[in-house]
């Protein structure tokens, strides 16, 4: 399977979580759930996952383009009809004029999200997936602030916001992955959230916020030691093998285990490449990984 993200679906009263890959021609997707025993062998080379549609819907790369740093070749990249709107900052719109159109009537938030190292940031969702961005980025709290229609006024909020001290635009992963058995409390985001507002002192921000608790979907309260990480960057990743049984996920951090060892996954890091789920031996990251038991 050549993989392309890494997906949150909502379930009604939760999410699925897991990797969306193309099978042959096809776009489909792996549940990760707890308990879901994984066992992969990544493969080379890394080829272009290719583009989006101004619907959002995947087109597959019709040259197969090998890649290096980026998931997508320069083609797909330049063809994408949606990484215009993800670098936008509200004030040049590079979309098409259909998609700006669309843009301008839609209705989005502007949210604020707390994390378990204790950081702020500032983002924009259109309204109604809220819940899903939030889990895609692995936030423990947040909460709407603002409600708007139009892009262009949404992302100058997040903007002017993204001004005032205490508040991030984006979390390094690595904060996310170090963080993993903090713990932060309902009040600790309620008080970041409510003095940060007082800070900015916005006059398009709602007066009062609804706080939502984002843990549970997360399923690592079983979680006690510290996770080792993979990837280690310095070995290649081509022939790398990993196994285990997944305990939960956080944003694109997989969590799996083998006995008492936990191994936090980053799986963005996949994206691009090929898993073949047979495993050889011998295996090579449970040699690793069993070290720490």
């Amino acid at each position: 399977m050549h993989v392309v993200d890494v997906t949150w679906k909502p379930t009604g009263d939760g999410f699925l979580h897991g990797l969306t890959y193309w099978d042959g021609t096809a776009l489909a997707f792996l549940p990760l759930r707890p308990g879901d025993e994984i066992a992969w062998t990544i493969k080379e080379p890394r080829c272009c996952i290719g583009r989006r549609d101004e619907n959002k819907e995947w087109v597959r790369c019709p040259s197969s383009n090998i890649v290096l740093k980026k998931a997508k070749c320069s083609e797909c990249q330049e063809a994408d009809g949606f990484d215009s709107c993800i670098r936008c900052t509200g004030f040049t719109c590079n979309a098409s004029r259909s998609r700006f159109a669309r843009c301008e009537s839609s209705k989005y938030v502007v949210y604020l999200a707390f994390f378990a190292d204790g950081s702020l940031k500032v983002g924009v969702s259109s309204e109604g997936r809220e819940l899903t961005r939030w889990v895609e980025q692995g936030a423990d709290f947040a909460a709407v602030v603002a409600r708007v229609i139009g892009g262009h006024i949404a992302r100058r909020l997040e903007h002017d916001l993204g001004k005032v001290h205490g508040i991030k635009m984006a979390i390094p992963l690595s904060r996310k992955v170090n963080s993993l058995l903090n713990n932060p409390s309902y009040s600790d985001a309620e008080t970041a959230f409510y003095e940060f507002l007082e800070r900015a002192n916005c006059e398009l921000c709602l007066k009062s916020i609804e706080v939502i608790d984002l843990r549970k979907y997360y399923h690592l309260q079983d979680l006690d030691a510290e996770p080792s990480q993979w990837p280690d960057n310095r070995v290649p990743l081509s022939g790398q093998q990993i196994i285990g049984t997944v305990l939960g996920m956080k944003g694109n951090i997989l969590v799996t285990y083998i006995g008492h060892a936990f191994l936090s996954i980053l799986l963005k890091k996949l994206i691009g490449y090929a898993l073949d789920d047979k495993v050889g031996r011998p295996i090579h990251s449970q040699t690793g990984l069993l070290d720490f038991i």
